[in-house]
């Protein structure tokens, strides 16, 4: 939550010169942290929970339906960096940083 509400609310070509000499590294480690590594390590926390937990019972319980369709969340974020952040935002502020120096 912490990730997007940054993302969202707080910009990063704008700013005190202090704060602008790190901002686009913040801001591309929290892309990554949103939108690759969080999503990554909960799917891989789901395998972990579906195959080797025998408890785990996708049907039966609630929670677990919950798990699936948060795990369905993470793998479309993953698809939407890939298709849309990393071609337009990405490359956005790339372009940026190389005209801005």
């Amino acid at each position: 939550m912490i990730c997007v509400s940054y993302l969202f609310f707080v910009e990063w070509k704008k700013g005190p010169k202090n704060y602008l000499k790190y901002s686009p590294y913040i801001f591309y480690t929290l892309t990554y942290l949103n939108y690759l590594i969080i999503p990554i390590a909960n799917i891989g926390y789901f395998f972990i929970l579906a195959f080797a937990v025998k408890s785990f019972k996708m049907r039966e319980i609630f929670i677990e339906s919950w798990v699936i369709f948060y795990v369905m969340v993470s793998f479309n974020r993953i698809l939407e960096y890939f298709i849309d952040i990393k071609k337009n935002i990405i490359l956005d502020a790339k372009n940026y940083l190389a005209q801005r120096k």
